[in-house]
């Protein structure tokens, strides 16, 4: 359902109920917390995906570019992603959000590339190129 909803452009935030409820007992049995950071996380995404800023570095604006790349795996359809590409200023604003199928290595290095250029086309070249994982 995700990826149908991405390829129109539509923007969604979903828990699966059997990993949800893996972490909370998880966390029950030995006294942890671990879902809190799930809360936590999926608010920032849901945040950045309707347009918000998910974070602020305290400092003034510079010309920085920071990319995301993450690996993930759906659990029902076992289908794999090599990652997901975001590209954020250096003030938290979200600009752009890309998936790729786990034999698409190309397309997320031209998704960073095209990062890169639309950024350079707004902001000139930026001062750094932040790729994190």
């Amino acid at each position: 359902m995700k990826e149908k909803l991405l390829n129109r452009n539509i923007s969604s935030q979903c828990i699966e109920t059997d990993k949800m409820m893996q972490v909370l007992t998880e966390d029950e049995r030995i006294n942890r917390k671990n879902f809190a950071y799930t809360l936590q996380n999926m608010a920032i995404a849901i945040n950045a995906k309707l347009g918000g800023i998910p974070w602020h570095i305290n400092t003034s604006i510079s010309k920085e570019l920071i990319v995301g790349v993450g690996m993930f795996k759906h659990l029902d359809t076992n289908i794999q992603y090599i990652g997901s590409a975001f590209s954020f200023d250096n003030i938290g604003t979200f600009n752009s959000f890309e998936y790729f199928h786990h034999n698409q290595a190309d397309e997320l290095v031209g998704s960073i590339e095209n990062a890169i250029i639309n950024f350079t086309k707004v902001n000139n070249k930026p001062n750094s190129l932040i790729i994190w994982h």
